[in-house]
């Protein structure tokens, strides 16, 4: 989106100019109080999160720094001084940390997927579809535009990444099943359900087997709805507890 990639793109100027002056970085760090603006991320996405989360932490020290007799006297040459005025016009925009609190409200839900996934010592296939939809609510909160940033997930999301496991595991996730948050009802989660079944299972006989199976599970009936289960299904994902790790994003 182009007025996210501005709003980064600003934000890359004034951390490489930042970067570009060794005194200016020691600057820098007296008014963080030794903290660094930039750090690496697991992702290229996830580290321009970072850059810009940074800078929005440390706007009021950012602030302090450009208006200091310090700042001029160490861009003050033929090859800075003209970059610096503009770099400070920007730090002291507030349009421009409005749009930086923007742009961070619209990243952070998504980044918070990322780190969630991106792991191998614990099963996430089972969240990853109510992770995104948790993510577009979160977003929804607060951005006004948020609409429009649904549909550019959801664009990627239908077009490249959504497949029908994730809907199957979502509705077969006992901790969302029991929870009262899964929709059946969704067409996508239906209908992906019901094509991992004939891909597991093509007899038809079987299939219906398994559909029936599936409302027992869903109603809690049978065994489903014993102690016995309600005290297992925190341990049902082992090392992830859900509830604490995503749902209250």
């Amino acid at each position: 989106m182009d007025n996210v990639k501005e709003t980064i793109a600003r934000g890359k100027k004034i951390t490489s100019f930042i970067y570009n002056s060794d005194k200016v970085v020691n600057l820098m760090k007296t008014y963080t109080k030794k903290r660094e603006l930039l750090r690496p991320g697991i992702t290229r996405f996830a580290t321009e999160f970072i850059s810009m989360e940074s800078l929005l932490r440390h706007s009021t020290e950012l602030k302090r720094m450009c208006i200091s007799d310090e700042w001029a006297e160490f861009n003050n040459t033929i090859k800075r001084k003209a970059e610096a005025i503009k770099v400070a016009e920007l730090i002291l925009s507030e349009k421009f940390w409005k749009k930086v609190r923007n742009v961070c409200a619209i990243m952070e839900p998504l980044v918070k997927v990322l780190k969630t996934i991106d792991q191998d010592n614990k099963p996430t296939l089972p969240i990853i579809y109510e992770a995104m939809d948790r993510a577009k609510m979160a977003i929804q909160k607060s951005v006004k535009s948020w609409k429009t940033i649904w549909e550019v997930i959801d664009n990627r999301w239908y077009n490249q990444l959504h497949r029908d496991l994730h809907a199957a595991t979502y509705f077969l996730n006992p901790i969302l099943q029991y929870s009262g948050t899964c929709e059946f009802n969704l067409d996508e989660v239906r209908k992906g359900l019901k094509n991992v079944i004939a891909k597991l299972e093509p007899n038809l006989d079987a299939q219906v087997d398994s559909i029936n199976e599936i409302k027992i599970f869903a109603d809690k009936k049978g065994g489903f709805g014993s102690a016995i289960v309600a005290k297992a299904l925190p341990k049902s994902l082992p090392g992830f507890n859900l509830i604490h790790t995503y749902i209250n994003i």
